[in-house]
This record gives structure tokens, C-alpha cells and sequence, in this order.
């Protein structure tokens, strides 16, 4: 679990350093009218729209919840949950305009990549075998 969040967020800061990179699609103005909206205007002065290609925040989340599933150690009720946190952790980065599909899909590629080359090493595409 520890090479794929090590790995993805190395290769996250080498893809943001070669290519710097933004997303637009939050609002100009946004009226704090209620604590939801309040909170929301924390994340976006915390948490600038640069540099979102690939998406850390959905990278990491599909990773824990991969890590924690194919560990032998960790309650069922615990890689349920994790799956699940995931999921919203993936779904509120759109709401909350964090990041766009491309970057939840480059986040995806990367993870699924990770996945085979971490826990398939026996893969045949990965040893060069013809199938």
C-alpha cells in the first residue's frame, strides 16, 4: 500500500512540475450564506485549483481502499468502509469543484497501473508472456 501512495504522489509532483496545470470551474464569487457554504470557501482558500492532473486526493483514496481490501489483517466491515469513503471522497472532489473528469481519470489510470505492477506481479503481460 505504502510503494503505490509513495509512487503516485512522487509521480504527481514530477507531472506537476513539468507540467504545471490548473482547472477553472469554480465560481467567481461565492456568497457565504450557511456553514455549507462556508466550509466550502475553507476548502477553496486552502486548496487552490493548480496542479490537479492527476488527482491526488481520488489517487490516494482508491489506493487506501485497494491497500486495506487485500490486506488479511483488516475487518471486513473496514474494507467496506474504506470502499465507501473512497467513493464520496471521489464524488465530493466534483462537487466541491476540487477537480474535473480528466483529472479523476488520470487518477484512475495511474491507480489501476500501480495496482498490477504492486499486487500482480505474476501478470503475464507484465513478465512479457504471450498469453
Amino acid at each position: 500500500m505504502m510503494t503505490v501512495l509513495y509512487v503516485g504522489m512522487t509521480l504527481f509532483i514530477v507531472v506537476s512540475a513539468i507540467y504545471p496545470n490548473g482547472l477553472d470551474i469554480r465560481p467567481q464569487h461565492l456568497e457565504v450564506n450557511s456553514f455549507s457554504t462556508w466550509v466550502v470557501s475553507l476548502i477553496y482558500n486552502t486548496d487552490t485549483p493548480t496542479n490537479v492532473i492527476p488527482s491526488i486526493h481520488i489517487y490516494n483514496s482508491i489506493g487506501m481502499a485497494i491497500g486495506l481490501c487485500k490486506s488479511d489483517y483488516v475487518k471486513p466491515y473496514i474494507k467496506r468502509g474504506s470502499v465507501i469513503l473512497a467513493f464520496l471522497i471521489t464524488i465530493a472532489t466534483f462537487f466541491v469543484k476540487q477537480h474535473g473528469i480528466v483529472d479523476a481519470i488520470a487518477a484512475i489510470i495511474l491507480v489501476v497501473v500501480m495496482y498490477f505492477i504492486v499486487y500482480k506481479k505474476d501478470c503475464y503481460f507484465l513478465k512479457g508472456e504471450n498469453v
